[in-house]
Parts: C-alpha cells; sequence; structure tokens
C-alpha cells in the first residue's frame, strides 16, 4: 500500500526507566523514558508523512482545601492526582522537525508547545480537547522528526523534582504516504491544498479523468 494510517502510543509507565524529570523535555521516540523506538523517526526520499492527531496527559486547575475547594494534596480528581492545585503533570507535547521546533509563539520564540488540556490523550468525558480539528504536521521527504514532552507538576511523590512511574501518556496519529502517493502529496502541498488520503485520489483520478474536478473533496 503506498497510504497507511499508523499510531505510536507511549507511556511514562512502560520500558525499563520509568522516571520522569519534572521540567525535562525528551523525546517520547527515543528520549529512553517509557516505551521507545531503537532509532529516530524519518523520512526517505520516496516518503511524505502528514501527522493527523496528537496528544498527551491533560490537567485540570482546581480549588485545593485551602482555597475553599474540597480536594487537597494527593487526592485525585477525574482520574488524575493533585499537586499545588492541578490534577495532572501540567504536561506540554511539541514537535521537532530536522532541528526546528514547530510549535512558536507569534514573535517565534520555541516553547513546551502545546498543552494536554487543549489536545488531550486519552478523551474522556472530562477532557475533550478543542472543537475544532488539529491542523496537520507535515513531515516531507528526508526529513528527521521527533515528538517531545515535558511535564511540570509533581503528581506522585509532593514536592519532588521527579515522577516515578506517573500517568504520564501521549500519541501521533500519521498518515504515510510512499513512492508515488509522497510525490502527489507533496504537488498537493505546493498547491495549498490539504494532504490527505482523498485528496491523494482525487488528484489521481485528475490525471486521467477527461472533465477533471476543479475542487479537492477535502478542504477542512
Amino acid at each position: 500500500m503506498s497510504m497507511r494510517s499508523q499510531w505510536y502510543d507511549w507511556s511514562a509507565q512502560l520500558g525499563t526507566n520509568n522516571t520522569v524529570t519534572l521540567g525535562q523535555q525528551f523525546s517520547i521516540f527515543t528520549g529512553g523514558i517509557g516505551n521507545n523506538i531503537p532509532n529516530p523517526a524519518k523520512t526517505t526520499a520516496t516518503q511524505f508523512v502528514v501527522v493527523d492527531e496528537f496528544g498527551c496527559t491533560p490537567s485540570a486547575l482546581i480549588l485545593g482545601s485551602s482555597d475553599g475547594g474540597g480536594i487537597g494534596t494527593g487526592a485525585t480528581y477525574r482520574g488524575y492526582a493533585t499537586y499545588n492545585s492541578i490534577a495532572g503533570p501540567r504536561a506540554f507535547i511539541q514537535f521537532k522537525i530536522n532541528t526546528t521546533d514547530y510549535f512558536s509563539d507569534p514573535d517565534g520564540v520555541t516553547r513546551d508547545g502545546i498543552p494536554g488540556s487543549f489536545a488531550p490523550y486519552p478523551r474522556s468525558i472530562f477532557f475533550e480537547g478543542c472543537r475544532q480539528p488539529q491542523k496537520p504536521v507535515y513531515i516531507l521527504p528526508g526529513q528527521t522528526w521527533d515528538v517531545l514532552v515535558v511535564a511540570y507538576n509533581s503528581i506522585s511523590t509532593g514536592a519532588s523534582t521527579t515522577l516515578t512511574s506517573p500517568v504520564f501518556r501521549a500519541f501521533v496519529k500519521y498518515t504515510l504516504y510512499d513512492g508515488p502517493d509522497a510525490i502527489i502529496a507533496t504537488k498537493l502541498l505546493e498547491q495549498g491544498i490539504k494532504v490527505s488520503p482523498k485528496n491523494v485520489d482525487w488528484y489521481k483520478q485528475n490525471l486521467i479523468a477527461t472533465a477533471p474536478s476543479e475542487a479537492p473533496p477535502d478542504v477542512k
């Protein structure tokens, strides 16, 4: 197949090293924490990757018992441990393409990325995420790419600089275009058209059609 959808699911509770250092960004692919892959992720000269969805463990700001709320440090809220009036690890997710961080501030300065509360994983009735579809992340042929995460809230051990086997997860869902489909994906991107399986098939049909369709089917 020239187009195939793939999924990568990471958890800090898997693998042999389950210790997360707070404030230290690391790779979910090769960072040595949780489950990893042996080599960095990269595309060949005949591959094009579109990250369709991504997310990490969400967090929620709550009122602690000292602030008039009923939840104190060490309790759970919506399934996540609490500390410092925050339920969850206060995690962020970032992409790195070659040597460039993907998400940045309006002034061009890169930060930690997208908070898990915006792109939660796993989703639940408590954490639904943004209702607008996520914008795709494009990985062009010949590029190396990575997914980085960082946590700031000391949920598992109280006032500490590390987390031991925390509930901390992340995922990416992506489509790999290979061979001729990668060439078509590049052409679509050059024309400002969203790269998706529907639009790749539309482009193929227009190559052989006597009356080409003017508009691609997937414009969202």
